[in-house]
């Protein structure tokens, strides 16, 4: 695919590159964060509305456009990663918040990154489709029917530099009330059930942060789906994490409903970044838990 418009060449061959992580206290955004920060040559802001800590330099409301554009004209980012979404529950409760942020506020960002000479990588779900075929491409027609997938859908740009990322994640969580797959699971005690029918091809947050590093140094634009190529069920998922993990003391039990295939395939060949198996994924993501403090949460 060939980029249309000014990429931040100079921006990113200087000493240090400048991104800006909007979200940065989020499932993907803290660990993009931190994980960019741990790299000499870029430079990480972290923009939130939640407190100042080391994962928010800037605190500021996204619902306010005048603020967070005043912001990024001041901050003068090479990059902006944007981390920032209105999941499930919240978008059905809250459709004009989930409009704005899922779907309007992505295409202002690419909108200001024209003119004010950033990258846009927008992250987007696998839940923009219904899962009852699975195997989606790229050029697949997004059929999800939620509040949700709608909203994320209208909001993957695909325009001029800027890339938007399509895929499903699971990692650490910093926040109290964070409500991860993993975070689920490693709460749990006594049996927990592990859905057989339902088939995933997601990554870890440490992974999508390893793409997002190889991402920001390419020309690579438009949808990608950032994917494993094969996929994988809920239960042997939570049979790897358990492993992985160490977790001992529950019971993972098999169960074939619900059934679900939101699996995606990648066909572009034109972005150098290999996704690991699953266990390995797993197995690294367990290491960097314990050989960076910052991201062991509570429940250890």
């Amino acid at each position: 695919m060939t980029c249309r418009g000014r990429g931040p060449v100079n921006e990113v061959m200087s000493s240090r590159t400048r991104v800006v992580v909007l979200g940065s206290r989020g499932l993907a955004g803290h660990m993009i964060l931190d994980y960019l920060s741990r790299i000499d040559h870029f430079e990480v802001v972290g923009i939130d509305r939640g407190p100042a800590s080391r994962f928010v330099q800037i605190r500021a409301d996204v619902e306010s456009s005048s603020r967070l554009l005043s912001v990024l004209t001041a901050v003068k980012p090479a990059v902006v990663v944007n981390c920032i979404g209105v999941l499930n529950a919240a978008a059905d409760a809250d459709l004009r918040r989930a409009i704005l942020l899922n779907s309007y506020l992505p295409y202002e960002l690419a909108a200001w990154g024209d003119g004010l000479g950033f990258k846009l990588i927008h992250l987007s779900t696998d839940c923009v489709f219904a899962g009852n075929t699975g195997d989606y491409t790229e050029t697949a027609v997004p059929d999800g029917t939620t509040a949700y997938a709608r909203t994320k859908m209208l909001g993957e740009v695909q325009s001029g530099r800027h890339l938007t990322f399509r895929t499903s994640i699971v990692g650490p969580e910093i926040r109290p009330d964070g409500n991860g797959l993993l975070e689920w699971f490693l709460r749990q005690t006594g049996v927990v059930p592990g859905y057989a029918g339902v088939q995933w091809t997601g990554v870890t947050s440490l992974v999508l942060a390893r793409a997002v590093e190889a991402a920001i140094s390419s020309d690579l634009c438009g949808l990608y789906h950032l994917v494993s190529d094969t996929s994988i069920s809920k239960y042997r998922l939570l049979k790897e994490m358990a492993r992985a993990f160490g977790v001992h003391g529950i019971r993972i039990v098999r169960q074939q409903r619900p059934h679900s295939r939101r699996t995606l395939i990648c066909t572009r060949t034109d972005f150098d970044f290999r996704v690991p198996d699953y266990r390995s994924m797993l197995e690294e993501l367990a290491r960097t838990v314990e050989d960076w403090p910052e991201l062991r949460w509570s429940l250890h």
